[in-house]
């Protein structure tokens, strides 16, 4: 956990887990997959993102 890539990507899991849980909460309330889903999509639009711009 001393690499720059390692705290971004937790960093990253920090604000899938924070945002994505209320949300899937909030919209999915009595459904357990897309409670597990919605962060996980998150997630990979998050990692999406960086290697995008990390490499243009």
């Amino acid at each position: 956990m001393s690499t720059l890539t390692d705290r971004r990507f937790l960093v990253f899991c920090a604000i899938s887990a924070f945002i994505g849980v209320p949300a899937a909460v909030w919209q999915f309330p009595n459904d357990g997959i897309m409670m597990l889903i919605v962060p996980i999509v998150i997630l990979t639009i998050l990692m999406f993102a960086d290697g995008y711009a990390t490499s243009a």
